[in-house]
């Protein structure tokens, strides 16, 4: 996942920034905030335990966690975090960069950021089918959006918690209606990350051609 926001990971590094970065993708880390040791070790972060974390270092508005720390060893105890994160909508497929504003403070920047494209689809029996028929419908409110020429015989990649597959999109029109599908590697990319019917999945467009998609 971290690959995907490269750009924004080097653009800190370049700067001499001090950071860590988290992604979402387990129930453990949505309700608990490890502290990496080597970020601990170099800032001595937390510096105490009743902390706070804000998503806005203009309204300096925080959300109380409390960390416990034994040497460099820190993680959040406590309802703190996930209530941080319920309380500003930041669910699991998310990746979060933390930068200390001072020994308490932590400020957030959660990634993709409100706004990026995303649709998100309950999985149905006609999206488990065997391979030759397998596929999955694009809402139109979604394709349409981006206009029809670009999901037309297009090849996007789709990025799962365990595995990434490419696969073909293309639009089926009759008289009456225009439907946008995912099919070709489609079944691959359902199967290896272990989505079955009755999975909602979140398709978060985090590039042109790429979705990161989670289960929630």
């Amino acid at each position: 996942m971290a690959d995907l926001y490269a750009d924004a990971i080097a653009e800190m590094e370049d700067i001499g920034a001090r950071f860590f970065s988290v992604y979402l993708e387990s129930a453990h880390s949505m309700s608990v905030l490890d502290v990496p040791q080597e970020f601990t070790a170099s800032t001595g972060w937390p510096g105490c335990a009743d902390c706070g974390i804000i998503t806005s270092s203009a309204t300096m508005q925080e959300s109380p966690v409390r960390f416990d720390r034994t040497g460099s060893v820190a993680r959040s105890v406590g309802d703190g975090w996930a209530r941080f994160l319920r309380d500003n909508n930041i669910r699991k497929g998310k990746f979060v960069v933390f930068e200390p504003v001072d020994e308490r403070c932590l400020v957030a920047v959660v990634y993709p950021k409100s706004g990026t494209p995303e649709f998100t689809k309950k999985l149905r029996l006609s999206h488990t089918t065997k391979k030759n028929s397998a596929k999955l419908d694009i809402p139109s409110r979604f394709w349409r959006r981006y206009g029809s020429d670009n999901f037309d015989q297009r090849a996007f990649t789709l990025r799962g918690s365990k595995c990434s597959v490419t696969v073909k999109s293309v639009l089926k029109r009759t008289p009456r209606q225009t439907t946008c599908y995912f099919t070709e590697g489609w079944d691959k990319f359902r199967d290896q990350n272990d989505f079955g019917v009755g999975d909602t999945l979140v398709f978060t467009q985090v590039a042109h051609a790429n979705f990161q998609v989670t289960k929630l």
